[in-house]
């Protein structure tokens, strides 16, 4: 349990934000970046192995009564979110940019410590307990499907990928098995 509010740090949406706001290319975004990379042929490993959110829908909705049908993501949304994080942390590396603070984009793996500030402690116990409540009242992942800009970008070519098992979602009755 210790080690969720350090993965957090390090692999949350928000270390991201910050890294092109500072214009640093970080060790976290290399691993993301990786993970979309690679999913058109793995699938979504980033976002089913690898995400302390996803873990956190998927534990919240083994618990939950009431099973869900799957829907489709809400497009409008997806690209709301999606666009809203770019441009607003590439206006602030402009501004930053303009001010002299930054100078071009840097490789710095390690750029932003661990501080386990009061900031992080309430953003990281925000997220999760939004995350359960989404997963409570929602269809499995719907969070991740509609409004993770990881997840979005993951989704784009995720349905390429030829290692996972193709399920018709029409035929589908939820008995938790896959065809090969």
């Amino acid at each position: 349990m210790i080690i969720t509010p350090v993965f957090f740090q390090f692999f949350g949406l928000g270390f991201i934000w910050h890294s092109i706001y500072w214009g640093v290319i970080t060790l976290t975004m290399l691993i993301w970046g990786l993970f979309i990379v690679i999913t058109p042929l793995f699938g979504r490993v980033g976002c089913g192995w690898f995400c302390f959110m996803g873990t956190t829908y998927d534990s919240v909705g083994m618990i939950r009564s009431k099973k869900t049908k799957y829907r489709r993501p809400l497009l409008w949304l997806r690209l709301l979110v999606s666009l809203s994080f770019i441009f607003s942390a590439l206006a602030f590396y402009i501004i930053n940019s303009e001010q002299g603070i930054t100078n071009g984009f840097e490789v710095k793996l390690f750029f932003l410590k661990a501080n386990f500030n009061d900031h992080y402690k309430i953003i990281w116990m925000i997220d999760i307990f939004s995350a359960i409540i989404l997963a409570l009242i929602t269809t499995k992942r719907w969070g991740c499907r509609n409004i993770c800009v990881i997840g979005f970008l993951c989704s784009l070519t995720a349905r390429h990928s030829r290692l996972l098992p193709v399920i018709d979602t029409q035929k589908c009755i939820d008995c938790g098995q896959s065809e090969s």
